[in-house]
């Protein structure tokens, strides 16, 4: 899916609305952004009513992130769920091996989609 952008009318709009401060923490923005409220990817739109005035840091920055890990959450969980994720067997213990384990990351390998 190709990302959506704001047009300008738009965005003018949503300014004018939030009188040039943050929707998210009430603050003058240095560096102002608009964000979706409703995630593109969710099914969000375009519109004015989607649109929010917010600044880059920390407000848009750490929703995105936030935005970013649970849908990886979801999507990871979903894999597992139809076996497209296979679990990896941890390190064990025994023979003066470190109780360390594998990080998250390397838990889970990619298998082929059941048909």
């Amino acid at each position: 899916m190709a990302r959506q952008e704001f047009n300008r009318k738009t965005k003018a709009a949503r300014a004018l609305h939030a009188n040039g401060i943050c929707e998210y923490c009430g603050l003058k923005p240095k560096k102002p952004e608009y964000d979706h409220f409703i995630e593109a990817g969710d099914g969000g739109d375009n519109s004015f009513e989607n649109c929010r005035f917010v600044c880059d840091y920390p407000c848009h920055r750490s929703k995105t992130t936030h935005y970013v890990k649970q849908r990886r959450k979801h999507e990871r969980a979903r894999d597992k769920a139809n076996g497209s994720l296979k679990s990896k067997q941890r390190m064990g213990r025994g023979n003066n091996q470190h109780t360390a384990t594998r990080p998250v990351s390397k838990l889970y390998e990619f298998v082929e989609p059941r048909e």
